[in-house]
């Protein structure tokens, strides 16, 4: 154990060295670099390039291959990540995968596939360390290179003023420009540095693994993991973890003969990471970031009926040679069409979509091949087999999202690749899974015997697993799953279950991914080759569907010509014969990446949908002029159908409901935001919640929201406390809120947020959308809040194209359309101008008289608070110091000196700055004489 745990310290101390160089990128960049392992496998070629087939002294090639692997990052920052500083945080990472493939296509064509053997340029004598067991001394000598570099990349960062500048860059980009830094200067440098430190643990590592492109990229795994645990930030942390996750695979090594489990370490210690550190629903910085645009998933039967009888017409009559080419396009498409769902619609990213093909194909192909089952019933098992391995890959997302879950994702994939599809005992063992010819109700549709039905076989599927997805988009489920995707936070004060959700998404595209796995494993007609489900496959579906449109069922299915053997590299091969045309292809779209991301980041299936340039084109969304921003379903398309399914509704009564708030606290961290809030808003009647910034409103609203968790006091509703429910439940309950940033789903239109509003929360939703999605009729109270704030000629409008005032005014709209009993409103009022004001204040009392609803409503407008409400409470540093009518908050000393401040008397007769104590109290009278005029002056007549 002990001479394991010694061989494992030279191997954590290679995880140090990549993790560390990641840790550097992205506090420089903010950027989580997938192309770490790239930047490594670099460093490695270049040194045995320059020193094993050149000659080059060991210090000089080291020297020089270190430099290459510098300037690698460099242009990366350059060519790359500078043009795309603007995108959001997942788009980036995406273009990191796109390098990563470009770096590894291009180091397999250049220098080939096979392992390299490279002498090592370290000791490699047998030492006993403490008198312990013989362990190589390059182990050793690594350990104390990672060390050294470790303490040294912590000083730097912690006592020096680049250390500063880049900690300064990190938090605030435009704050470290002000005085006089350069971003742009700090990220290259750290870029650099970051895949100098690759490049090196390349270097050291390849004399002892040898140099195998593949293993040097995926050293982005266990990289990755130690820099979850070091949380981006810790050079410390992430040393240590390196060295422990480094122990732990080589103790696995020696005590576990099953293989691949000592590669699934770091994924397990990202999972482990992220669910203890997870958070339910991001925080009020996570909200804004913008999405690709998605499609309407309308499938025009005309249209696909063209599309089906020019499929089959090319399939039967193009050679047999070309139909393996179609038929893996097909198969390519389906996988494609599952990334579609789960992060067009679902908004989650997943690298595991080939893992998920890989388990369904190995489902079915194993029980066809040990239990001689029909080829139907394996493909009906293989699919509904992929789906609890769906909702295990979407488990993290309930406690992560974004980057962290891109990780996780990823993760996941290499591990059930090491674990299960290279592992000889669990596919066959050495004769592998052998499969019977596949038939249908007795009909061959072998691909080696009858490749042409097997085509039509797989094109059948397509089109259903394309109806699956254009259902679930235009439904129920679509509107949560599309919600969800676009702001978590608005979703679940609407009462949507986040959680089923995001597990519905990751199940529906495994399922489908399934479908595509079990097309791919009979597709060779007898032996299944289970490498082909790897994780690098799982990147290239997340970079053709991208570059596609990945929010579009048309992108999917066009992304599957690019897949490896499919049309694209056999229209390429055809014209430039190479035995290796898949790699170049896959090349020449790694590279075409980032100009897509740049110039078309919805994808080219959102340019062939508008058949015309976007008015205003935007990281993550593209904005059309109102005429033009038709994004409803088939239910709410075109302006005139949409109006006229909207009839009027009467004044609609809610439950009558009491929110009471008794004592209630909230920390964060060290700082108590609230301490011991007390308040009760009854039916019928608007309590203002008044304080000046930082007073802790938006926080109170959170809580009783749940959306902060509360460290102390109960809140009740209607008798029934609701301080332990989720914020989901508390909504379906009774309580709506608005948001001082709108959150609107912006990839809906107005009538489709109304919709997702008022749409029941059955659960039964995510079956039956599955074959027909069923339309539901606005609510009265959606149709109500539709004609109170005069929507009509809005509703087949995206938020975007609206002015600010009507944004907030369809917010309103919204929350008032799931019919709250209780209504938060935060700040709806800001930027409104004043005649905006007086008609918003017209309508909440409206609201009030005539729906009946309780309203809680922050706001600064303070004669908007005199007009509406009927109560006033008035809030500073977390506490209450005032409740009472408008008339009596106007007169109250310590709202004034909340709003205006007051000055301190000092001892020895002077005042805080330095007048006489006479002088200064003077001084002081005549202030709050001045503010309590002003206050006056502002707050007016009490009503």
């Amino acid at each position: 154990m002990i001479r394991f745990a010694l061989l494992g310290l030279g191997l954590g101390a290679i995880y140090v060295l990549a993790g560390q160089g990641l840790l550097l990128v992205y506090r420089g960049s903010g950027v989580v670099n997938f192309a770490q392992g790239a930047f490594a496998a670099v460093g490695a070629l270049a040194f045995y390039q320059l020193h094993v087939e050149s000659g080059v002294p060991t210090a000089v090639a080291v020297v020089l291959a270190l430099l290459i692997s510098g300037l690698a990052g460099t242009l990366m920052h350059l060519l790359v990540m500078r043009p795309l500083r603007n995108a959001p945080p997942l788009t980036r990472v995406i273009a990191t995968l796109g390098i990563m493939v470009v770096l590894q296509q291009a180091g397999r064509i250049i220098f080939g596939t096979q392992v390299k053997t490279v002498p090592s340029f370290l000791p490699t004598d047998s030492v006993h360390p403490f008198g312990g067991p013989a362990v190589g001394a390059d182990r050793l000598v690594l350990l104390g290179i990672a060390a050294v570099i470790s303490v040294v990349l912590w000083a730097t960062y912690r006592y020096s003023k680049f250390g500063a500048v880049t900690s300064a860059v990190a938090e605030n980009e435009r704050t470290a420009q002000l005085t006089g830094h350069s971003p742009d200067v700090i990220a290259a440098a750290n870029w650099t540095l970051g895949a100098m430190l690759a490049g090196l643990a390349g270097i050291l590592i390849v004399p002892i693994s040898g140099l195998d492109i593949n293993t040097l990229v995926l050293l982005i795994i266990p990289a990755l993991a130690t820099c979850v645990v070091a949380s981006f930030a810790s050079f410390p942390i992430a040393f240590a973890a390196s060295l422990v996750i480094g122990i732990t695979q080589s103790e696995i090594t020696n005590y576990v003969s099953a293989a691949g489990w000592g590669e699934a370490v770091p994924f397990l210690v990202v999972i482990l990471v992220l669910v203890v550190r997870g958070r339910g629903l991001p925080l009020r910085s996570h909200v804004n970031e913008l999405l690709p645009e998605i499609g309407t998933g309308v499938l025009r039967p005309g249209r696909v009926t063209a599309v089906l009888a020019v499929a089959l017409l090319v399939i039967l009559s193009t050679p047999t040679n070309w139909t393996d080419a179609f038929t893996t396009t097909i198969i390519g498409a389906v996988i494609c069409v599952s990334l579609v769902v789960v992060t067009g619609y679902g908004g989650q990213l997943s690298l595991a979509q080939f893992a998920f093909a890989g388990w369904g194909g190995y489902v079915a192909s194993r029980l066809a091949a040990t239990h001689g089952l029909p080829f139907l019933l394996a493909l009906v098992i293989g699919i509904v087999a992929a789906v609890p391995v769906g909702v295990l890959v979407g488990l993290p997302a309930l406690r992560t999202r974004g980057i962290h879950l891109a990780i996780a994702t990823f993760g996941l994939a290499y591990s059930i690749q090491a674990v299960l599809f290279q592992s000889v005992p669990l596919t066959g063992g050495l004769n592998g899974t052998v499969v019977d010819p596949a038939s249908l109700f007795g009909w061959s549709v072998d691909p080696v015997s009858h490749p042409k039905r097997y085509a039509i076989v797989c094109l059948v599927a397509l089109l259903l697993a394309a109806l699956v997805a254009g259902n679930i988009r235009r439904g129920r489920a679509g509107r949560r799953l599309v919600a969800v995707r676009g702001n978590e936070r608005a979703a679940a004060s609407l009462g949507i279950s986040v959680y089923g959700a995001k597990l519905f998404s990751f199940a529906l595209s495994a399922a489908i991914a399934g479908l595509g796995g079990v097309l791919l494993s009979f597709q060779a007609g007898g032996y299944v080759d289970f490498n082909q489900f790897n994780v690098f496959n799982s990147i290239s579906v997340v970079i053709n569907t991208v570059i596609s449109g990945v929010g579009f069922l048309l992108g999917g299915v066009l992304a599957g010509a690019s897949t490896a053997g499919g049309l694209t590299p056999k229209i390429f091969g055809e014209i430039f014969p190479n035995d290796d045309i898949n790699q170049y292809v896959t090349l020449a779209l790694a590279l075409f990446l980032t100009p897509t991301l740049i110039q078309f980041p919805n994808g080219l299936a959102a340019r062939v949908a508008t058949l015309r340039p976007p008015a205003a084109l935007t990281f993550g969304r593209t904005r059309r002029p109102p005429a033009e921003a038709d994004q409803g379903d088939d239910a709410s398309a075109g302006s005139g159908k949409a109006r006229a399914s909207i009839p009027p509704a009467p004044a609609h009564r809610v439950p009558a409901k009491v929110l009471e708030v008794r004592d209630v606290a909230v920390r964060f961290g060290g700082v108590q935001a609230l301490g011991g809030v007390s308040l009760d808003v009854r039916p019928g009647e608007v309590v203002g919640l008044m304080g000046p910034n930082g007073a802790g409103k938006t926080t109170f609203i959170d809580a009783v929201t749940g959306f902060n968790r509360i460290q102390g006091g109960t809140i009740q509703l209607d008798g029934v406390r609701i301080d332990g429910m989720t914020a989901r439940r508390r909504a379906r309950l009774g309580i709506g809120r608005t948001f001082q940033s709108l959150e609107l789903f912006d990839q809906l239109t107005i009538l489709e947020n109304l919709r997702t509003a008022s749409d029941p929360r059955d659960s039964a939703a995510y079956l039956t959308d599955l074959v027909r999605p069923r339309r539901t009729e606005l609510t009265p109270a959606a149709r109500s809040a539709i004609h109170m704030f005069e929507l009509v000629d809005d509703l087949d409008r995206v938020p975007s194209v609206l002015s600010y005032g009507r944004r907030r005014q369809v917010a309103i709209a919204r929350a008032i359309a799931t019919e709250p009993s209780v209504l938060l409103l935060d700040e709806p009022a800001a930027g409104l101008n004043e005649t905006e004001t007086r008609e918003l204040s017209d309508l909440l009392r409206r609201l009030v008289d005539e729906w009946g609803i309780g309203i809680l409503l922050v706001e600064h407008d303070v004669p908007m608070l005199n007009r509406v409400c009927d109560r006033l409470v008035v809030m500073d540093f977390g506490t209450v110091i005032a409740t009472g009518t408008p008339a009596e908050i106007r007169t109250n000393p310590r709202v004034i000196a909340a709003y205006l401040g007051e000055e301190s008397e000092s001892v020895d007769g002077e005042s805080a700055d330095g007048e006489p104590a006479g002088d200064a109290a003077g001084h002081n009278k005549e202030k709050e004489e001045v503010a309590r005029s002003v206050v006056q002056e502002v707050v007016g007549e009490a009503r």
